[in-house]
């Protein structure tokens, strides 16, 4: 074997025995961290390769609109047209937006729920505790100390997961509002 394969076994044998002292609690937070996670990449992704074609489209049809045609019209003309470009540019701001705010509430309701997985991780752990007292008394340091793993770590994770995607969602959903906005008005008559 060399040394990159001692190097990926160690660390997955490492990962392996901190999602077992960790128990069923961390391993669910794991599987929210990494469904959420994927979401994070796939809006980074959108945003930083598919966003600026997305938004050109939506100039193209702008200015494909009939309303910039500029010819002689009676003051009624005008006021429809004003009518319709309002419209239309709600329309395309509003179809642009929600590609932009695309999978962001369920990043949040995910981002909201690691911290509670965390604390449901400690419950379990004091019980854990708790039943390891009843059963062997004061005397085995081993049990509690498996009950106090199982209370810690799903905490730990849960808080580390729940700061970095509150980071996370908060940088995208400014990025979404701020493209909005700037979209809504680049889109003039």
């Amino acid at each position: 074997m060399s040394a990159l394969d001692l190097l990926l076994l160690r660390a997955f044998q490492d990962v392996r025995y901190f999602l077992e002292q960790g128990g069923v609690v961390l391993q669910i937070i794991l599987i929210v961290t990494f469904i959420l996670w994927v979401l994070i990449v796939e809006r980074l992704i959108f945003f930083g390769i598919h966003y600026s074609s997305v938004r050109k489209k939506a100039e193209l049809l702008w200015e494909s609109l009939p309303i910039h045609h500029r010819h002689e019209k009676s003051r009624a003309q005008l006021r429809r047209d004003q009518w319709i470009a309002n419209r239309s540019r709600d329309r395309i701001v509003s179809v642009i937006g929600l590609q932009l705010h695309r999978n962001i509430a369920l990043i949040k309701v995910l981002v909201l729920i690691c911290p509670l997985l965390g604390l449901l991780g400690t419950v379990t752990g004091m019980l854990d505790i708790f039943a390891a007292i009843s059963t062997h008394g004061h005397g085995s340091a081993r049990a509690m100390a498996d009950g106090i793993s199982k209370a810690t770590l799903p905490t730990m994770a849960g808080m580390a997961t729940g700061i970095v995607g509150v980071i996370a969602i908060t940088l995208l959903s400014r990025f979404a509002v701020r493209e909005k906005l700037k979209l809504y008005d680049h889109l003039t008559i």
